[in-house]
């Protein structure tokens, strides 16, 4: 089992690091802020197709063809769709209700591109579920990595994304356990590389994609026709709230600590929905993949 975990994800990482450094050169602090904002989203989206194509070649498997033949199967047109919106934000780089705009439409179409199962008894609400989750995920994402640039935002979403795939895991969808362990591997690469120049920031197209993805990745996690392990509702629910507690990291008593005790607590409250339904769901187990 860990073979198969590192040969899909270590691709993964070294892709997203070799997309980030040739995107922003964190060596040099001139004008990353300029030219550096595509790396994120491409980054990001590159490691989520590397680890679904290396994850049917840990298995032994054939690899699928590009056309999806299963419903779960879309989550690669959805990143496909999420890098090219990422990506236009990146080159756009728009501002208020230009990026209302862009986060919505990008929204729409993560809503219109997921398939729900047969289980699924409304699968019209279920749809705008998700596209209401994917818009308010990807806007809050956008501003906060406005707000706050370095290492501080990547590293809180490896943490969600990872707890994301844990409690994937555990509700017996191992596959996009993995998938979802993809993008927190990236977001990590992409924090030590923020670590390194912290004019590096996910925003204009890094937390679109991010905001997008996670939705998609919920969506498909939490319907019933996947969620074997008959994981609460609740804890998809904590999981997609993680992101927004990056805000009360920004109330004044928080800014006003030392900046890497600011870091640990900002950090700290972006787990604590996280590790909840994690904790719930203990011990891991883990289902075939």
């Amino acid at each position: 089992m860990l073979q198969i975990v590192v040969m899909t994800l270590l691709p993964s990482a070294l892709l997203c690091g070799a997309i980030m450094l040739l995107a922003c050169r964190p060596w040099s602090r001139s004008d990353v802020q300029v030219r550096g904002q595509w790396g994120a989203p491409l980054g990001l989206g590159a490691a989520t197709i590397s680890a679904y194509l290396m994850a049917f070649v840990a298995l032994k498997e054939p690899l699928p063809q590009w056309v999806p033949q299963e419903r779960w199967q879309w989550i690669t047109i959805m990143t496909l769709a999420a890098t090219c919106f990422g990506l236009i934000g990146a080159g756009w780089r728009p501002v208020s209700w230009e990026r209302i705009f862009l986060c919505g439409v990008a929204a729409f179409c993560i809503a219109w591109l997921i398939q729900p199962t047969p289980r699924v008894n409304h699968p019209g609400v279920f749809k705008a579920m998700v596209g209401v989750m994917a818009f308010g995920l990807a806007m809050n994402l956008e501003l906060i990595s406005l707000r706050r640039r370095g290492a501080t935002v990547p590293l809180a979403m490896a943490m969600v994304f990872g707890g994301a795939a844990m409690v994937f895991v555990q509700s017996g969808f191992a596959r996009i356990g993995l998938l979802a362990a993809a993008p927190a591997t990236a977001a990590l690469v992409i924090a030590l590389l923020a670590r390194w120049n912290p004019s590096v920031s996910l925003c204009d197209g890094g937390g679109i994609w991010l905001g997008a993805m996670l939705a998609a990745l919920i969506g498909i996690g939490g319907d019933s026709g996947y969620n074997t392990g008959e994981v609460p509702i609740a804890s998809f629910v904590l999981v997609a709230v993680a992101p927004l507690m990056l805000w009360v990291g920004e109330l004044r008593r928080v800014q006003s600590m030392q900046p890497a005790n600011a870091a640990i607590v900002r950090i700290a409250l972006v787990c604590v929905p996280v590790v909840i339904p994690i904790a719930l769901t203990w011990p891991l187990t883990m289902p075939p993949i």
